[in-house]
C-alpha cells in the first residue's frame, strides 16, 4: 500500500508510521512510558528509525525539562514493525545506548545547529517483520504549494491508532511560507491541532488535481513529502515542521 501519483511512482507508504513506547528500566523492570511517531529510512543496506531528538533524551528540545515526572530518561524503544503479513505487527525493543552508557543515535547537524532530528541504527530486525522505508528519492518536487493549502499530520495523536497500529491521518494548514526558514532552522509552521505523541510524524502534501511548477494542472493525486513535525505552541496552535533538506543533511551523515 502507497501513495502513488498519476506516473505510478510509490512515494511514501501507509505502513511505514510506526508506533513506539519509551521504555525506562526502573529496579529492574521495564516501565512503559509515553508515546511516539517514527519512520523508518535506509541507506547502504541498513536501517534507521527516524525520529526527534527529544523523543530519545526525554527531555524537551528548547526548555530542557525532562518530560517524565520522576526525572527518568529513556533507555530504549519499543517498535511496532509490520510483519511480512500486513496488518499484524510485532513489538520489539531498541536499546538507545551501547554496553559502555554511550548513545547510539545519529543528531543532525545543519550549518553547525542541532536539529530537532536524529536517526537510529536498528539492530533488531527478524525475518518476519517486512521494513516500509521512506523513499528518500523524491525529496524535492516541483509540486505548486502555498501558505493556506492543506496538509496531512500521519501519526497517532495521544496514542490512537485508526485500526490495529496504523497512523491517523489530522489535517493542518501551511502557515508560513515554505520558501523561509524559522528562526534560522530548515522549518515551516502549521496552523494544525495536534496532540501529545506526535513529534516525528511525517507530514505530506497532497492534492487532486494538483499544480506542478511551470507545467500546469494534472490529473491524478500529486504528493509531496513536506518534512517531519517535532514541536507546536498549544496556546496558538502553530506547529513546527522540519522540511526535506534537514532529513537529507541527517542521511548524509549516516555512515
Amino acid at each position: 500500500m502507497g501513495l502513488i501519483d498519476s506516473q505510478n511512482e510509490i512515494f511514501v507508504n501507509y505502513s511505514l508510521v510506526i508506533n513506539t513506547k519509551h521504555l525506562f528500566q526502573s529496579r529492574g523492570r521495564l516501565i512503559k512510558c509515553y508515546l511516539s511517531k517514527i519512520v523508518i529510512i535506509q541507506k547502504n543496506n541498513k536501517s534507521y528509525l527516524i525520529t526527534n531528538l527529544h523523543v530519545v533524551t526525554g527531555v524537551d528540545f528548547y526548555s530542557k525539562a525532562t518530560f517524565d515526572s520522576q526525572q527518568r530518561i529513556p533507555n530504549g524503544m519499543g517498535i511496532w514493525h509490520n510483519n511480512i503479513k500486513l496488518g499484524t505487527w510485532t513489538f520489539i525493543p531498541e536499546t538507545l545506548y551501547d554496553r559502555y552508557g554511550k548513545k547510539r543515535w545519529i543528531e543532525c547537524s545543519y550549518q553547525g545547529k542541532t536539529l530537532d532530528l536524529v536517526a537510529l541504527p536498528l539492530q533488531n530486525l527478524p525475518d518476519t517483520i517486512k521494513i516500509y522505508p521512506l523513499d528518500t528519492t523524491h525529496y524535492f518536487r516541483d509540486l505548486f504549494i502555498l501558505p493556506g493549502f492543506p496538509v496531512s499530520i500521519i501519526g497517532f495523536p495521544n496514542g490512537l491508532s485508526s485500526d490495529g497500529r496504523l497512523a491517523i491521518w489530522k489535517t493542518g494548514h501551511i502557515a508560513s511560507d515554505l520558501a523561509v526558514d524559522i528562526n534560522g532552522t530548515p522549518q515551516f509552521l502549521i496552523d494544525a491541532t495536534t496532540r501529545a505523541g506526535m513529534s516525528g510524524s511525517i507530514v505530506i502534501f497532497r492534492m487532486s488535481p494538483y499544480l506542478r511548477k511551470n507545467l500546469g494542472t494534472f490529473m491524478g493525486i500529486g504528493t509531496q513529502f513536506l518534512g517531519i513535525y517535532t514541536s507546536q505552541s498549544d496556546l496558538e496552535e502553530i506547529g513546527y515542521v522540519l522540511k526535506p533538506i534537514a532529513l537529507k543533511t541527517l542521511m548524509d551523515q549516516l555512515q
